[in-house]
């Protein structure tokens, strides 16, 4: 009982100014993170999608990069992904040594740029991954969850998000209103790990997540009493 969408990540290592490439070597001959540590920062907390992805991006990007750095996980999380992207690009050192995995970061510039004391156009990116959203309600929602198409005869809905302004939280409701479906919001959960364990007692009967694909399919057959 889902729909799917794209969203973005990306990696982004520190600013233009604060690069590798602006960072002279000890030895010509070493590799610049030859012996060094890249801290990744990512800006959602420990547990969810976010933090989920950015691990197993952290556990295979030191092959990747010339001189194979140690790499160690940071969560910076808060107002929907914006303190972990600010402080990359403000208090984060501007040596080469610290990238973010920076989830729903370009959206917000793009609809909030005021919110960002670091200009996010003048971060250096690297790369970024397009991953899908599975939506998935709780099958005892009244008067009862079968098929996709029952959604439209859902009654006391309950949908959580992380920020009223985070592109997870409007495309939820985007869904939702567009088909015409009533529904209370619950918003300000610090990550999606949080928001499934409401899901799991029952504060919220709607949400989306990329993380939990094997996960809902038995759910909503199986939904905890």
């Amino acid at each position: 009982m889902g729909a799917s969408l794209t969203r973005i990540a990306v990696v982004a290592l520190g600013v233009i100014s604060a690069t590798a490439s602006t960072v002279p070597r000890a030895h010509a001959q070493d590799p610049f993170y030859k012996g060094k540590r890249l801290n990744l920062v990512i800006n959602f907390a420990a547990g969810g999608p976010a933090d989920i992805e950015g691990r197993l991006v952290a556990k295979h990007l030191a092959r990747h990069i010339d001189g194979a750095p140690g790499i160690i996980v940071q969560n910076k999380d808060g107002a929907g992904g914006l303190v972990g992207t600010n402080y990359l690009g403000e208090l984060g050192p501007r040596d080469g040594t610290m990238a973010g995995y920076l989830t729903a970061a370009a959206w917000t510039y793009v609809i909030e740029p005021q919110s960002y004391r670091v200009p996010f156009d003048q971060y250096e990116f690297v790369a970024y991954q397009p991953v899908n959203v599975v939506y998935y309600m709780r099958a005892d929602t009244p008067p009862g969850m079968k098929s996709a198409a029952h959604i439209m005869q859902a009654k006391g809905l309950v949908t959580g998000g992380l920020a009223a302004d985070s592109s997870k939280d409007i495309l939820i409701r985007l869904t939702l209103d567009l088909l015409g479906v009533p529904y209370k919001y619950v918003t300000g959960f610090r990550s999606s790990a949080p928001a499934r364990l409401a899901l799991q007692r029952g504060e919220i009967n709607f949400f989306s997540d990329p993380a939990i694909r094997t996960f809902v399919a038995d759910y909503i057959k199986n939904p905890p009493r």
